[in-house]
């Protein structure tokens, strides 16, 4: 079956994704890291690509099978080393990209509101630089309206390049519906009736369900996701034309 990479931003079923796998037989999974014998979380003893496919190739020779989901390393630098060393590298994202962002924004702003100081630099930043901008779309310059940005500016250009770069995309809504499929995709026979479910997490979204002031983000998104494109093909963008462009990487037959 070989080694294969599941890579993504996030905010697409990541965690369901590597539980699923990790209770197969000689699977070895790893989840949001960058070392992949060591694990621990993206930023703790970070490996370059290279170096973390070495690792998978010497780790499969013990469990057959290894899967290394939510890396975040560059698409383009993921897709040259795969290639080198044979190992399959597939996009994970979501087939709705609003709501997508709008994930990523509760967990930004859970983050934000927690005091983490590397997402309010990040705030502040944005607000530093666009906040003209903002007020020309008729949008506060406030908390809210930088935390959907920066989450639109890490969402959208992220799967864009998953799109040009793996061999295909796994859409976390067909996942979640069809798990199965998934296993097929990596070549796993399933047995006569063998049942596969994806087990549910708490939603980023459901983490901040209580906050009134945040009742109004998705309209700051319609606002932005309108205003803003991004680079692609030589060519611009919009949020909401993304997947009309990458639905064509389909990598599930559902």
């Amino acid at each position: 079956m070989g080694a294969f990479i599941i890579d993504s931003i996030g905010f697409s079923a990541t965690h369901s994704i590597a539980s699923v796998l990790r209770n197969l037989p000689k699977f070895y999974v790893t989840h949001g890291s960058r070392n992949f014998k060591e694990g621990g979380m993206i930023g703790i003893n970070n490996l370059s690509v290279a170096d973390f496919v070495s690792q998978m190739l010497e780790v499969e020779k013990a469990h057959e099978h290894c899967v290394a989901v939510h890396c975040i390393f560059d698409p383009a630098t993921t897709k040259q080393e795969a290639m080198k060393k044979n190992i399959t590298f597939y996009g994970l994202c979501r087939k709705n990209t609003d709501k997508q962002v709008l994930s990523c924004f509760y967990w930004a702003a859970k983050k934000f509101l927690d005091g983490d100081a590397s997402m309010s630099s990040s705030v502040i930043r944005t607000l530093n630089q666009h906040a003209e901008n903002f007020t020309k779309l008729n949008l506060q310059p406030n908390y809210i309206t930088a935390l959907m940005f920066y989450s639109l500016n890490r969402v959208v250009p992220y799967n864009l390049s998953l799109a040009d770069n793996s061999s295909g995309l796994i859409f976390m809504e067909d996942f979640l519906a069809h798990p199965e499929k998934l296993l097929e995709t990596l070549g796993v026979d399933l047995t006569d009736g063998q049942c596969i479910e994806a087990p549910k997490t708490v939603s980023h979204t459901q983490k901040l369900s209580g906050y009134d002031f945040l009742a109004n983000c998705e309209e700051t998104l319609e606002i932005l996701a309108d205003a803003i494109t991004f680079g692609w093909h030589g060519g611009q963008i919009k949020t909401r034309d993304v997947y009309s462009r990458i639905a064509e990487k389909n990598a599930l037959v559902v």
